[in-house]
């Protein structure tokens, strides 16, 4: 069995239904972590 293609076509989907961040979440990260607005991360799950 191949999983290359198992979540095509899925995407619309999965941004309707995954959770949102808390704008708390960017405060902390501009505030107390000094990151500046722009930056870019990588959210990476594990199962």
């Amino acid at each position: 069995m191949t999983h290359t293609n198992r979540f095509d076509g899925k995407g619309e989907i999965y941004a309707k239904a995954r959770l949102k961040y808390a704008a708390e979440l960017f405060d902390y990260l501009k505030n107390v972590l000094n990151i500046p607005a722009g930056r870019v991360f990588a959210d990476i799950g594990v199962v």
